[in-house]
């Protein structure tokens, strides 16, 4: 169960931006390993075991079976005792970590600090994957950060928050359906009729998103595959590079549609 929350993480992780669009990627000179900048320019001299793609100034690395994190000089800043560690990841203005140390998971920050998660007020759900929390207040649901921070203030009749997404879905007092990212700003606008979450396996993951009987495809990470305007989209799980789906007019195949593109003439 551990190694499938992780997996999950990872996939979430690498649709979520970092602070300031910059990333770093492991170098690996002989059997040791650094890590380079955008530019290709290695930091400091191979010394790990092995290095981990990272968008944040905090990157993790391998001794062992252990995870910890280094800063770009290659000097240890959290020590290599966890058994299972994501990326940092940057969600509501704050910067954490999902950590495993023996039978325990929980959420560290930049200085290897537990998070003890706020859960609001009145009650909440909390998705540990993406850092945000559901709160009501009155009667209406917003977002609040593990922190506390309120990223959402609580003005909507509903919010789903997915277990492995990276957006969650918020209807508004008009009855119409929206998407929110971890920051709380609305990646997809709320003119929708409603969102149905469709999860094939733990590669295929995503939101349909409807306008009367037309729909369109939401990614987890919020960009929109497909905008609202086919009769039916069938799912093609074998398809091992991406959301590929079969557009289709009541009977009458269309055609393929991938990443947004339509792969026919009309």
């Amino acid at each position: 169960m551990k190694y499938i929350i992780y997996i999950l993480l990872q996939i979430i992780s690498t649709l979520t931006f970092g602070q300031n669009g910059d990333y770093f990627i492991p170098y690996k000179q002989g059997e040791l390993w650094s890590i380079s900048d955008k530019n290709s320019e290695v930091l400091f001299e191979p010394k790990f075991q092995e290095t981990f793609p990272s968008t944040v100034n905090l990157v993790k690395f391998r001794q062992g079976t252990k995870f910890g994190f280094i800063n770009l000089k290659g000097d240890v800043i959290i020590e290599p005792i966890y058994d299972m560690a994501t990326d940092f990841q940057y969600f509501g203005g704050k910067t954490h970590s999902y950590v495993t140390l023996g039978e325990t998971t929980f959420y560290i920050d930049l200085k290897g600090s537990k998070i003890t998660p706020i859960y609001g007020c009145g009650g909440s759900f909390s998705n540990m994957p993406n850092g945000l929390n559901v709160f009501k207040i009155n009667g209406r649901f917003g977002l609040l950060s593990i922190y506390g921070d309120t990223l959402a203030k609580p003005i909507f009749n509903q919010i789903i928050n997915y277990n492995d997404g990276g957006v969650v879905v918020a209807q508004n007092i008009e009855m119409k359906f929206g998407l929110l990212d971890w920051k709380g700003d609305t990646v997809y606008p709320f003119n929708l009729d409603s969102v149905r979450y469709d999860r094939f396996n733990i590669r295929n993951a995503f939101y349909r998103i409807y306008q009367g009987r037309l729909n369109g495809i939401v990614d987890l990470g919020g960009r929109v595959q497909i905008q609202p305007k086919y009769e039916s989209l069938e799912f093609y799980p074998d398809f091992r590079k991406g959301l590929c789906f079969k557009a289709k007019e009541g009977d009458y195949i269309l055609g393929y549609v991938y990443e947004g593109k339509e792969y026919w003439k009309k």
